[in-house]
């Protein structure tokens, strides 16, 4: 073709020609790559970039930067996690409750910095305190599990960050051995280790089994004791849910500077307020305080100062509660009745009957006979442990610190740490976990791929097969009431399938198929274009192949198998191509006789996780 002459040699026709074309073929490259160019670069984006409706350019501008690959890890370890959890650990970013708009999680990180001083051993402090000290009921996950809970409807998947779920199956496999005894220790029915489900008690509500003594719920605790990894975890900060409900206490109403002169402190932020160990001396302060303890705070920080001095009223209470110290026996039998109150929650009895009482009790003492141990105040006291003075603490971390009571948890460190101690790992999961959630929801959290796989399948199978063999019969035998037939099968398929799709669904409900593979395939399985085309295949084959064949003995089978079959090859594949395409992408039908989770698709799939 003259434009494809190299440009020295064209004439001047052939030149412009080549000037006009070659742009234009780029421009039509670009205009089919550029679209795919475009998905591939936002299916790396995480949620916090769908929910604040980012895409390119801006997320490029995010993502491109020099701690890119650390803003993104914090994207993605902090996105199951509520913004002001967030904003504890980052007080620069640190908004109140109610007093500013909520921001997102991608106003909260938008820049990197170093957390000042010496981060590491920051970082090494605050791991070894978690693994030895902190209590498993002060534990906060972080970098949740990617969820599906088949009991809480689709809506309950969450999408998160993809360690915790590892980390505890892996944990459960080295205590038990194998998922047959997970099933027998824990009195569960889990069919494979990854269905095996992290328990979702972040909020230790009263109602949660897992509090309440269940088989489970003493391997989810010596987990979270002593097994899960501290980098995955941070403290159920009490700070942050004292600040938040000083917040909206009368006489304070939201305002920093009235609560400091109610409690005669000093806090710059409300990131700074401290919820004490024991009662304070300052009137307003006591008062809240013990408000607080006995109305509001969660039930594992509340301990009892002096258990000993309160078995009259332990035992008083019990007998006004059960009628009579004979009913409370009665009540907790077989076990005796403890003659002084459990000092904390953990120590009581591990039922829901134990979880009650003992916080009723502990409620109703005075704030005198109560302290508050709460994940701080473990932090803290293990630093000065450690420690043993807040110098010797400042000169370890390079940092200034005036005493104990003022030391945050590091958590800016424990995250840097923890990403440079993996970093190929954190920026491998960062470019690919969107689709790793979604070959998760294709596999493991629903059988769409098997499914679509053996639908695929066997109606290419039944294309093939049941078409050529329709056509073959319409070509070999020239029976008049036969050759109506075709006829037939090119008229159904100028129906769309939407107006054979109640006929279909009444008659496959009639014979029992609903919600099975041969819904699936069977009504699209003959298809009257297909048998059209294998058709005219065949009957372009010379009639003299098939009489060289039946001279040398051939039979009707032979000479469909042998001499018709490899002749229509190009055709068959025509055939399997478009069945393929049309069974791969069968939406509708799909979901129409699919009315079972167990019998999604793919495309069935893809649109209900959009609706979610």
């Amino acid at each position: 073709m003259p434009y494809l002459l190299p440009y020295r040699r064209a004439s001047t026709p052939e030149r412009i020609v080549q000037l006009i074309a070659y742009p234009l073929a780029l421009l039509l490259g670009l205009a089919v790559v550029a679209p795919l160019a475009v998905l591939a670069l936002n299916s790396l984006g995480d949620i916090t970039d769908a929910q604040a409706g980012i895409s390119l350019p801006r997320s490029l501008k995010r993502y491109l930067g020099p701690d890119a690959f650390y803003v993104r890890y914090l994207h993605q370890r902090y996105e199951g996690l509520p913004e002001l959890a967030l904003n504890h650990w980052y007080p620069e970013h640190y908004a109140p409750p109610e007093k500013e708009p909520k921001k997102s999680l991608t106003d909260i990180i938008g820049r990197v910095a170093l957390p000042p001083g010496n981060w590491r051993q920051q970082a090494e402090d605050a791991t070894a305190c978690m693994r030895d000290r902190v209590p498993w009921n002060h534990k906060e996950l972080i970098h949740l599990s990617w969820m599906w809970n088949p009991d809480g409807g689709d809506e309950a998947a969450i999408a998160s960050s993809g360690r915790i779920a590892a980390d505890w199956r892996t944990w459960l496999v080295r205590r038990y051995g194998s998922v047959a005894g997970v099933n027998k220790e824990l009195a569960t029915a889990f069919t494979t280790i990854q269905s095996v489900q992290v328990p979702t008690t972040l909020n230790l509500e009263t109602e949660n089994a897992y509090m309440l003594g269940t088989p489970a719920a003493r391997a989810w605790k010596e987990y979270l004791a002593k097994g899960v990894d501290p980098n995955l975890v941070s403290l159920l900060s009490s700070d942050l849910d004292y600040s938040g409900w000083l917040f909206g206490q009368p006489g304070v109403e939201g305002s920093l500077e009235k609560l400091n002169a109610l409690f005669g402190t000093g806090w710059k932020t409300w990131h700074d307020v401290v919820l004490p160990e024991s009662i304070p001396v300052r009137p307003a302060s006591r008062r809240m305080w013990e408000e607080y303890l006995t109305t509001s705070v969660n039930p594992y920080v509340l301990e009892i100062a002096y258990p000993t001095a309160q078995g009259t009223g332990w035992s008083a209470f019990l007998a006004r509660k059960y009628g009579s110290a004979e009913g409370a026996r009665a009540a907790y039998a077989p076990e005796a009745v403890s003659a002084v109150p459990p000092a904390t929650l953990d120590t009581a009895d591990g039922t829901e009957r134990g979880f009650h009482d003992w916080s009723e009790f502990a409620r109703s003492l005075p704030g005198t006979a109560l302290r508050a141990r709460t994940p701080e105040s473990v932090w803290r006291g293990y630093l000065r442990e450690t420690y043993g003075s807040p110098q010797a603490l400042a000169a370890a971390w390079g940092i200034p610190v005036p005493d104990f009571a003022s030391v945050l948890w590091p958590q800016p460190a424990i995250d840097l740490a923890f990403y440079r101690d993996h970093r190929v790992a954190h920026i491998l999961e960062g470019l690919f976990h969107n689709y790793r959630r979604a070959w998760t929801m294709m596999t493991a959290a629903t059988p769409a791929l098997w499914n679509t796989l053996r639908y695929t399948g066997l109606a290419l199978f039944l294309c093939l097969a049941l078409n050529t063999g329709i056509a073959w019969c319409l070509a070999r035998f020239k029976f008049p009431p036969l050759q109506m037939t075709l006829a037939y099968f090119l008229a159904l398929s100028a129906f769309p399938l939407e107006a054979m799709a109640i006929p279909n669904f009444i008659l496959l409900r009639q014979v029992g198929l609903l919600n099975t593979v041969w819904a699936l395939a069977l009504p699209t399985a003959v298809n009257g274009y297909f048998i059209y085309l294998l058709k005219s295949s065949f009957e372009a084959i010379p009639a003299s192949w098939f009489e060289s064949a039946q001279l040398e003995g051939a039979g009707e089978w032979p000479l469909f198998f042998q001499v018709a079959l490899p002749a229509v090859r190009p055709m068959l594949a025509v055939v399997a191509l478009y069945g393929f395409m049309l069974a791969w992408s069968n939406f509708l039908w799909a979901m129409i006789v699919g009315q079972s989770r167990e019998l999604w698709t793919l495309p069935v799939l893809i649109f209900t996780m959009h609706n979610w």
